[in-house]
């Protein structure tokens, strides 16, 4: 469950770049859940701000995602770039994806 409501801002990260704009974050795989009566595929919402830049607020979706299909946000033309490809990595035996976000004139 999200937490919209208290200080503790639970299910929630900060993140900053290094100084070369790079990111990164190790997490769980996210589960469905039910949105009236279809599930919504695994996604994680993202919100980024750079100061010469409009917010940007959106969100990822996973490759072969059997809910995506039927989701009306994930199924959209223009989501296409954002439905990412899990990758294995070696280093640290888990799944990874790669997501690249531009910002600014930078």
């Amino acid at each position: 469950v999200y937490d919209n409501h208290s200080s503790a801002y639970n299910q929630r990260a900060r993140l900053m770049t290094d100084e070369d704009g790079r990111y990164s974050f190790l997490t769980i795989m996210p589960g469905k859940y039910m949105n009236g009566k279809l599930y919504r595929p695994a996604h994680i919402h993202y919100r980024v701000t750079e100061e010469n830049s409009q917010e940007l607020v959106s969100q990822v979706y996973f490759k072969g995602d059997p809910h995506i299909e039927k989701d009306p946000w994930a199924s959209q033309e223009r989501v296409d770039l954002r439905i990412l490809e899990l990758q294995k990595d070696e280093s640290m035996g888990a799944l990874a994806v790669n997501f690249d976000i531009f910002m600014g004139d930078k």
